[in-house]
């Protein structure tokens, strides 16, 4: 355990520049500091740091060290919280993050059925439609909806998604139904924008991507009454009658059921430049995943199952 204090008191050095900075860290004399690197020198049998009077920097050993201590107490730390969650019952507070729409709809039920599972657990859950940083903002889990990025994160998938247009029936009775992807320019359609760049409207034509059967593309120029950068009043303006929209059918299928929406140009798919994608939990990613995050995935995983049950869209 000598070494491992001294790999700590190293690390805070290494990191800090300074004697004196990591005993205010630490909450140690630099004296105490510096006669910790001395003992972890004569241990290693070499220098660590190179001294002057005004700069303190890593040797060669040093660098080398660094990134070998910095894995070493990490999976430390790791190994003693698995241990400690080992037979301990979920509990403490879980931060989870999900788009506007879909989060109100179906992540909201979901949670409230975790709640009564594991009595222990306290959630804080965000709506927000941007790409949340979970690390930088401290949220242990997020629910994504497309094709998800290259990055860091664990990503466990819940349930299979697809882009359909969806009109209620009393606008195709006033308007008629649309029976390919030119005719979409003569109809109300319904778009969402959003810029995550900055401004929320973005000037230009809105466009919808369809594939037909034997794969030929459609790009098609749409307009309408509304545009709103809330997937959930489109659907409600969409179920009163107001026009078309291009939505993922997880988000209408209670207004499917009820009646309220019908999908129209079923033969034709709808193009997505980023794939069509899915439905995931993802987490930060590393060797130990809390017994809360752990359990709060697996639980998603199960609901978004059961919810299936009778028949996955797309």
């Amino acid at each position: 355990m000598d070494d491992l204090t001294g790999m700590r008191v190293f690390l805070a050095v290494a990191r800090l520049g300074s004697f004196s900075k990591a005993g205010r860290q630490l909450q140690l004399a630099p004296s105490s500091v510096s006669r910790q690197i001395s003992q972890l020198e004569d241990s290693l049998g070499a220098r660590l740091f190179t001294r002057t009077t005004r700069n303190l920097t890593l040797t060669g050993a040093g660098e080398l060290l660094a990134t070998r201590a910095q894995r070493i107490l990490t999976e430390l730390e790791e190994a003693r919280d698995a241990v400690r969650d080992f037979d301990a019952a979920p509990r403490g507070v879980l931060r989870v993050t999900a788009p506007v729409a879909f989060g109100r709809v179906h992540v909201a039920p979901a949670i409230l059925a975790f709640l009564e599972r594991y009595p222990e657990i306290s959630v804080e859950f965000g709506h927000t439609d941007r790409v949340v940083d979970l690390v930088e903002e401290g949220v242990d889990v997020a629910i994504r909806i497309g094709k998800l990025p290259d990055s860091s994160l664990v990503a466990r998938r819940l349930a299979p998604m697809r882009r359909r247009i969806y009109a209620a029936p009393e606008y195709l009775a006033r308007r008629g139904r649309p029976q390919s992807p030119p005719d979409l320019e003569q109809h109300a359609c319904l778009t969402f924008r959003l810029n995550e760049a900055g401004a929320i409207w973005r000037h230009g034509a809105d466009e919808w991507q369809l594939e037909g059967p034997d794969g030929t593309a459609f790009e098609v120029p749409v307009r309408g009454p509304l545009k709103a950068s809330s997937a959930d009043v489109l659907v409600r303006a969409a179920a009163a009658g107001f026009g078309l929209i291009l939505v993922l059918d997880w988000l209408v299928d209670h207004h499917v059921a009820a009646g309220r929406l019908v999908s129209v140009l079923d033969d034709y798919r709808v193009a997505n430049q980023a794939g069509e994608g899915a439905i995931y939990a993802v987490y930060p990613s590393g060797r130990y995943v809390s017994v809360k995050v752990r359990v709060f995935v697996d639980h998603m995983v199960e609901y978004f199952a059961k919810a299936l049950s009778g028949g996955e869209h797309g």
